[in-house]
């Protein structure tokens, strides 16, 4: 889980949705395939702080989490408001 960032959605990546996510730890790059972007459209464009389980995949030096699936974390108390920083 961690706080989006950016998301990206560039129009020569076939419908790939690309998203950073910050926790504690540091940054975790997602991939979102478009079949799973439908299903979770409306939590992927309106949430700020996401819940991800997916399969990591790494090539060379670079490392990003394929996602399966998302949820939007339950808090005991309100978090402060955030925005995310989306370019595109």
């Amino acid at each position: 889980a961690g706080i989006v960032i950016c998301r990206q959605r560039p129009s020569n990546a076939s419908g790939v949705t690309f998203i950073t996510l910050e926790d504690e730890t540091g940054f975790a790059n997602l991939i979102i395939w478009p079949n799973k972007f439908e299903k979770y459209e409306t939590l992927l464009k309106t949430t700020s702080f996401l819940g991800v389980s997916g399969t990591v995949q790494k090539e060379k030096s670079i490392v990003h989490l394929i996602v399966s699936e998302l949820w939007q974390p339950k808090f005991t108390t309100h978090p402060a408001a955030i925005e995310s920083h989306d370019f595109h």
